[in-house]
This record gives structure tokens, sequence and C-alpha cells, in this order.
């Protein structure tokens, strides 16, 4: 059975009432406070990369004995981006995993989904309103983490406009965007928060080893991070990436028509 027919058996299910439980999800996200802790991550970690670049060689060079006569290159604009990218791939992605992967599991522990599931929301909405949901918050972090990263690099580096900007901050996006698929679907297969847990850092660990990996390796979604580098610092062109960029929104649309088909077919 397709999603297709599953969007279709669920049919009589009131787009009002998704947008009740859409509603919902965002207010939890404000209740939770989770709406200032996770943008106020991003923020900080926006913030910090252009200055960790810009004061990192001074810092190294004052540990370094006198002795040592070492030579570090002048820090640059594009340094400040790539500690950003290293910080948020690094931190603020793990961050968001963590956020998310509690999303579904939660609902069906509590027994708070059956009720949901009771009135006017079809499970194909339920999965999708999580996603957009988390999908939302995630994007208004790293749009924080983006405006203060340009914000320092300006001061610290009398400018911040690098070519591709826009495009290298694009494909972060679509990875984190990825990481959330995979999550929820991890989620929504589990039946208790430490197996949700497990299989999202799995998932997480899995999707960045396989960036690595000999010739499919530029094909993984992992690549997009060091991608966004590549594209800044003139080793990558957008054609280069554009296969991975349809791979990976591909495989999200695939992962989560998957946790919708498994969602289907489970008893709450």
């Amino acid at each position: 059975r397709g999603l297709g027919d599953v969007y279709k058996r669920q049919g009589g299910k009131s787009i009002m009432g998704m947008k009740r439980f859409f509603k919902k999800e965002l207010y939890e996200i404000v209740k939770t406070h989770k709406v200032i802790v996770i943008p106020s991550v991003f923020l900080t970690f926006g913030l910090l990369s252009p200055l960790l670049a810009r004061y990192m060689p001074e810092i190294l060079m004052a540990t370094v004995p006198d002795a040592v006569n070492i030579e570090l290159p002048e820090p640059v604009v594009l340094d400040a981006y790539d500690q950003l990218f290293k910080n948020l791939n690094q931190i603020a992605l793990l961050v968001t995993v963590l956020t998310v992967m509690g999303t579904v599991v939660g609902e069906k522990i509590k027994g708070t989904a059956t009720l949901v599931l009771t009135k006017s929301v079809s499970r194909f909405q339920f999965i999708i309103s999580k996603f957009l949901a988390n999908g939302i918050l995630f994007t208004l972090a790293l749009i924080l983490a983006y405006i203060g990263c340009m914000y320092y690099t300006s001061i610290l580096f009398s400018g911040f406009y690098m070519y591709h900007l826009w495009l290298s901050f694009f494909l972060f996006w679509l990875y984190g965007m990825f990481l959330i698929a995979i999550t929820i679907f991890a989620s929504t297969i589990s039946g208790s928060h430490i197996l949700a847990a497990v299989l999202s850092f799995m998932g997480y660990t899995l999707v960045n080893l396989l960036a690595f990996a000999p010739v499919i390796g530029r094909y993984s979604p992992g690549a997009l991070g060091r991608f966004s580098t590549g594209l800044l610092n003139g080793s990558k062109s957008p054609g280069d990436v554009m296969a991975t960029v349809l791979i990976t929104l591909l495989l999200s649309g695939l992962t989560i028509g998957l946790s919708v088909l498994v969602f289907e077919k489970q008893e709450l």
C-alpha cells in the first residue's frame, strides 16, 4: 500500500483538524521553552564562530613557547563560516536531534496520540505536523545563527559576503531537515524514549560516516555540510552539489513517507 493510498483513505479527515493539531505542536514548542532554548543555542554558536576564527590564532600563539618559531595564516572571512558549519554540525545538530527524538514516541507512551487520532487528525497529518513544526523551529534557530555569524564577521573581518554564501546556508539547512526526518522516523518505530535516542544517534552517526565513504560519500546527505564550505572556498561549484541536493530531498520525502506507513500499521 502506497503513501498516496494512505492519504486517500484518510481523506475524510478534516484539514481544520490538521490546522488545530499543528497549532498545538507550535504551542508545545513555546510551552516547553524550546522556542527560547534551541534558537539561543544556535545564536550562541553563530556569535562565537567568527570570534573563535579571528582570535584562535592569537590564543594558540600565546600558548607556544618563545623558542618555537611558527607562523599561522592570517584569519579571513572564510574561517568564520568554516567555524560556524563545524560548530553547528558537531553540537547544534545534536541538540536538534535531542529535541526531536521524543516527538512521536512520547505521544504514544502518554496516550495522547490515541486521543488525537480519534478526532479529526489522520496519521498522515500527525507525522507531517510533527515534521513541519520541528522544521520551523530548526529554521528559525538556523536563521538566527546565520544572522549572528554574519553580524560579527562583518565587524571582525570588515565584510561578510562571499560568493555562493546563500547557497551554502541552504545546503546546511537541507541537511538539518533531513536529520529531522530521520529522527522522526526513529521516534515513530520506537516504543520507548531510550530506543528512540539510540536509533536517532545511530542515524546521525551513520549519515555522517557515509559522507566519507569512497564514491558514494559525495552523494550522501552528510556531505552537504562539507559542500557548504567547499562552495565558499571554490573547491565545489553549484553543479557539483546538485545531485546530492536532489538525493537528499528524495530521501527526506521517503523517510517521512516511511514514518507515515509504519505509524499507520501500529496499534496505539
